[in-house]
């Protein structure tokens, strides 16, 4: 009985582990918590955003990092694209952001979701709220 006792905790014990390494367990509470930029780099409060093609959110500050959502304020440069893109006006647009959607993510625990919302004005013709996946190198948002 007592060796049966012995080989299920050893086996529990293992399988906690191997969880736990694979970065897909919880995250323990002084583990940092990063993001995940376009090109599948980890950024930990980072000042600069970029998604998509060409868009970015800069300036950010931070008020909330760590917990399951992190909270800040940034500036979104939105491009009026009139009369091409290339030629057209930038405007800086004041945002609030949330990320949120912790996994683990190449053995870091990761946000996965940013949501942007335009703080007091928006663009013409968009959305005021905006939501971008961030872990698309993360296999879906689990660990690879």
């Amino acid at each position: 009985m007592r060796a049966m006792i012995s080989f299920g905790t050893l086996v529990f014990a293992l399988a906690l582990t191997v969880q736990l390494l694979s970065g897909s367990g919880s995250a323990s509470a002084g583990e940092r918590k990063y993001t995940i930029d376009s090109r599948g780099k980890h950024l930990y409060r980072p000042h600069t955003l970029y998604f998509g093609a060409h868009e970015r959110i800069r300036s950010i500050h931070w008020r909330s990092w760590g917990g399951p959502r992190a909270r800040g304020r940034g500036t979104y440069p939105v491009n009026d694209c009139i009369p091409a893109c290339a030629f057209g006006t930038i405007t800086p647009y004041p945002v609030k952001l949330v990320l949120k959607r912790l996994h683990g993510c190449k053995g870091r625990q990761t946000y996965l979701r940013l949501i942007f919302i335009f703080d007091r004005r928006k663009p013409p013709e968009r959305p005021r709220r905006g939501s971008v996946p961030q872990g698309f190198l993360c296999s879906a948002g689990r660990s690879s």
